[in-house]
């Protein structure tokens, strides 16, 4: 099931991304190759969320029908997501067919956002801590697959001839920008997401899912050196020397860890949450628990 999840995650965050590079980052893919992305994207996030449900029916009942299925499509929140998710996608791949690089920027970011939100929307966050913590969590979304997207389309955008320099410096620049302002927003937002769960710090600190945001963390923060290294290295070296690709492998290698990033996401979200329904999701309070706890432990 993590497996399933990081695959439908990392599907959604492409294709959200798709639709916002062009205006984030001024350059897109050849259109063929976008056109023929974006519609697998598509297959694929619908595809995956129908298998995740019929993989949750079948674990709730043994068995799998399409009446529970349809029932399950239209009263579950989980359900309802989905069919947020699939509705979005559909019309999101429908104007990435139509205009896949150029044109319709508002109507494309905003079904970029429906889908994003389709996520956050059946979130652990939203499922125990209600509005406030489901838009952490969608905002924590949004801002990977900007970076992603971004990442994607300076990576395979026809930009590293000599000829194209300066379109590349340009885009090299804002890319930069995007991955700054995406680190700090998934910081926030991240530490919040993560103090709505720490309810008994003690019970957290033991936890599965503990372990597993372990993981992520220590992924994030690959990702964010090598991006660091990108900028401080490889983004002076490309500005000075039209032919140098350097810049490009380490996008490629920034990209990889991304997709890293999405395979402990998908572990993170399958596991067992570390607090019982009814505990404390004030981010606040929490924090104060958390010191409190950590005073104690203290020598």
């Amino acid at each position: 099931m993590a497996a399933t999840k990081a695959l439908l995650l990392v599907s959604a965050a492409l294709l959200a991304g798709s639709a916002l590079a062009p205006t984030l980052v001024g350059v897109a893919p050849e259109k063929r190759f976008l056109r023929l992305f974006t519609f697998a994207l598509v297959v694929a996030v619908i595809g995956l969320s129908a298998f995740e449900i019929a993989t949750n029916l079948r674990r709730l009942l043994g068995f799998l029908d399409w009446d529970n299925f349809y029932y399950y499509l239209r009263n579950t929140r989980h359900g309802n997501a989905a069919l947020l998710r699939a509705g979005s996608a559909l019309l999101l791949g429908a104007s990435l067919q139509w205009r896949p690089a150029e044109g319709l920027a508002l109507p494309k970011a905003a079904l970029a956002l429906a889908l994003l939100l389709s996520f956050s929307y059946s979130s652990h966050a939203a499922a125990m801590g209600g509005f406030g913590p489901m838009i952490v969590d969608w905002l924590h979304f949004v801002a990977v697959a900007a970076w992603l997207g971004a990442l994607l389309f300076v990576a395979t955008s026809n930009i590293w001839s000599p000829w194209t320099h300066a379109t590349r410096a340009e885009a090299v620049a804002r890319l930069s920008a995007i991955g700054l302002a995406a680190v700090a927003a998934m910081a926030v937002t991240g530490v919040v997401s993560t103090l709505v769960h720490l309810a008994n710090p003690a019970t957290f600190m033991a936890s599965p899912y503990a372990e597993s945001w372990l993981r992520k963390v220590i992924v994030v923060a690959t990702v964010v050196a090598c991006a660091i290294w990108n900028r401080v290295r490889l983004v002076p070296l490309t500005r000075q020397d039209d032919r140098s690709t350097a810049l490009r492998a380490g996008i490629l290698v920034e990209l990889a860890l991304l997709g890293g990033v999405f395979v402990a996401t998908g572990w993170l979200t399958t596991s067992a949450l570390p607090h019982s329904a009814d505990a404390g999701v004030n981010a606040f309070e929490n924090l104060q628990g958390f010191i409190e706890y950590l005073k104690e432990r203290s020598p």
